[in-house]
């Protein structure tokens, strides 16, 4: 059996090993996103049709039961944090949530599904098939809950219950669909970045545009 010092030793090491793997990971990512045009240097994934109705149909469903449902503008690029991304936007209207949150104030909107992970496998971005939002560019925004953080501005968390991030830009943009290979639907983010939506197929695709079609009619947008 070992002896009480030599396994508070043990545990000693342990964590100074972990510690220094786990500050050589937060480096890696850390550095990457410093890099000039970072982004297009990772992938992201596309959905497929089948996956894109079903979440399509219930997104159409519970979105406008969301405590917080915005009309806001992108006022900040992405901004990378270690295992999660938010943006700062500016509210220019506000459908639910108007307790909470006025015009012109800035708040951060944040996912679960926002990430950039960089291993030694693979380098991708995480959107939940939504793209980055554009600085300048209107969005309709669906949120479910107040984050309580440390922040210059308020943050709040975006719908999560689907694979789909539920972001809509208020501007019209064709989505390229690029072709996927084997079982996985990871492309290059550089082949789909002026994309709104990352669909695997002409399907997928149609499912976004009629749920953002009809989302729109009941916001008036």
């Amino acid at each position: 059996m070992m002896s009480a010092p030599k396994f508070n030793a043990l545990l000693i090491c342990i964590c100074v090993l972990l510690g220094a793997y786990g500050l050589s990971s937060r480096m890696s990512y850390t550095n990457i996103t410093k890099q000039e045009d970072y982004l297009n240097k990772l992938d992201v994934a596309e959905i497929t049709g089948k996956f894109a109705e079903n979440d399509c149909k219930e997104l159409r469903r519970d979105l406008p039961l969301c405590p917080y449902i915005l009309q806001v503008e992108a006022v900040s690029d992405l901004l990378p944090e270690y295992h999660i991304c938010k943006q700062k936007v500016r509210i220019k209207q506000v459908y639910a949530g108007d307790k909470d949150i006025s015009i012109d104030d800035e708040i951060y909107i944040l996912s679960r599904r926002w990430a950039i992970d960089v291993d030694k496998t693979e380098n991708c971005i995480e959107r939940g098939f939504v793209n980055v939002l554009k600085k300048g560019r209107d969005y309709l925004v669906f949120c479910t809950e107040k984050v309580n953080v440390k922040s210059d501005v308020p943050v709040y968390r975006t719908y999560e219950d689907s694979y789909i991030t539920p972001v809509f830009c208020c501007d019209s943009i064709d989505n390229v669909i690029a072709p996927v290979s084997g079982d996985s639907t990871y492309v290059p983010y550089e082949s789909v970045k002026n994309n709104e939506f990352f669909a695997a197929d002409e399907k997928a695709d149609q499912a976004w545009k009629d749920l953002k079609d009809h989302l729109f009619k009941i916001y008036d947008i």
